[in-house]
């Protein structure tokens, strides 16, 4: 990722970025635009639901039909049958020094560049990919971050990987950038990923996701 790139995104900021050395903008998500997401999660739920029976389905007895069942029950579903996921909550926490060393240590990331409130995102990032433990941040930073119930499509777009790609090319798409493109701007900046895909879905909030908790 570029340098003006890093500052718009950490500034909390999306405006003027530039993604596979496409200019580009992000603007609110429409409601087609949300729906085309909750159509992308429930495609990847779905499929990860049938893999679990394919990868054992010599184990399962008459494995073939209950697989097909499966797919037609499946093919039934809605974005509503998604269940919930729980997702934490910084306020009132401090990145405290010690907290800034870690993300140093353990993400790779310049903690100094980057404001408060693009820190946050990236320490939320790694609490929900369950790399850094609420008791660690509470050892650093004498508070537990609060554990929330939400939809699990906003669960999907701030902690997936595939969610938070789904998320910025709907956003961006619009001005020519391809999903591929996003793939390949952000491969290996798992921080940079998070702190677009929180910009979004704030700008975008309450729309996004299958109710709040």
């Amino acid at each position: 990722m570029s340098d003006d790139v890093a500052r718009a995104v950490a500034s909390g900021s999306p405006d003027g970025l530039t993604i596979n050395g496409k200019p580009c903008s992000a603007r609110p998500l429409s409601i087609r635009e949300i729906g085309e997401i909750e159509r992308d999660c429930l495609q990847q739920y779905r499929r990860r639901y049938l893999q679990a029976f394919a990868d054992n389905v010599d184990l399962l007895p008459g494995g073939d039909d209950l697989l097909l069942q499966k797919a037609e029950e499946c093919a039934r579903w809605d974005v509503d049958i998604l269940p919930k996921k729980f997702v934490y909550d910084m306020s009132g926490i401090v990145i405290t020094p010690k907290l800034k060393q870690w993300l140093v240590n353990n993400v790779g990331e310049d903690a100094d560049k980057y404001n408060k409130r693009a820190l946050e995102k990236i320490v939320l990032n790694c609490l929900d990919k369950e790399a850094l433990k609420p008791e660690q941040v509470k050892a650093m930073t004498g508070k537990t971050p609060r554990k929330i119930a939400t939809g699990y499509v906003n669960w999907w777009i701030t902690a997936e990987a595939e969610g938070m790609v789904s998320m910025i090319y709907h956003c961006v798409k619009h001005g020519g950038i391809t999903k591929e493109d996003v793939i390949e701007q952000f491969s290996n900046k798992d921080a940079q990923l998070a702190m677009l895909s929180r910009d979004i879905e704030s700008m975008s909030t309450p729309q996004v996701g299958n109710g709040q908790g």
